[in-house]
């Protein structure tokens, strides 16, 4: 499995236009940028003229995000495209010697916007990257009625100082399910590190349905059990984990 610092720099790589996030007055606003990114993944660089809401808003408040995504490889194949968020720190370069390596490398990957990063009505901004969240499979949606039964496995973690901190995460993944009523015949959840959801109808007076993962203790992990809303309000189904060194902890919360 390729490494997810390698899917980034190379989901970066293939792509010359990210969507800068920025907000002002408790809004976001979304602007579409021509961007660079250094070697360490560690910044992202882009041009902005300085009579725009984008670089008042750049001013005002340093949080950022870009989203970079592959639509133009796959634009026929929504489960194939990936996705990265970039959250970070924006800042506007003035001239001197930063200005210049920066900008020199924005000018190496786009050397046609060379006359408009070094025009005196142009900022250049260069944001430090926080986090990258990365996505690289998206939900198929379906209108079906039953009863699911879905799997997350979650991702997460904390950044701090300059510390390159990748989070991969895989968005839903349907698929229905039937004769898997007994221990033996479990339905099976490959590559927990996806966000599973399994579709299944529960005819009630004791009805079960089995699954089974394989999962490493230091993973997170989280399951669901939800009906559909035009159940009956009486059904309440059950959900119970279990498996090696899985001990009971906490209380189960009320309804």
């Amino acid at each position: 499995m390729i490494a997810i610092q390698d899917r980034i720099r190379r989901l970066i790589d293939s792509q010359s236009y990210a969507v800068l996030c920025t907000q002002g007055q408790a809004q976001p606003y979304g602007s579409l940028v021509t961007f660079a990114a250094s070697d360490d993944l560690k910044n992202i660089i882009f041009s902005t003229p300085v009579a725009t809401r984008k670089f008042r808003l750049l001013s005002e408040c340093e949080n950022v995000a870009l989203v970079v995504d592959s639509r133009s490889i796959s634009a026929h194949d929504l489960m194939q495209i990936e996705a990265v968020t970039a959250t970070g720190l924006a800042r506007i370069v003035e001239r001197g010697p930063d200005f210049d390596r920066w900008s020199s490398l924005l000018i190496d990957r786009h050397a046609h916007l060379a006359s408009f990063v070094r025009d005196e009505s142009s900022a250049f901004c260069a944001s430090r990257i926080v986090r990258y969240f990365h996505v690289a499979v998206f939900r198929r949606w379906s209108s079906g009625r039953r009863a699911s039964f879905s799997h997350r496995i979650s991702c997460n973690s904390v950044c701090h100082g300059d510390g390159f901190c990748p989070t991969s995460l895989l968005a839903h993944v349907p698929a229905y399910v039937n004769n898997n009523n007994t221990l033996e015949t479990a339905s099976h959840v490959s590559e927990p590190e996806k966000s599973w959801v399994k579709y299944g109808e529960l005819e009630g007076g004791g009805d079960t349905r089995w699954f089974s993962c394989d999962f490493n203790s230091s993973e997170p992990m989280a399951f669901e059990l939800f009906i559909s809303p035009d159940s009956d309000p009486n059904f309440v189904p059950k959900l119970a984990i279990a498996g090696p060194g899985i001990t009971s902890s906490g209380s189960v919360p009320r309804g």
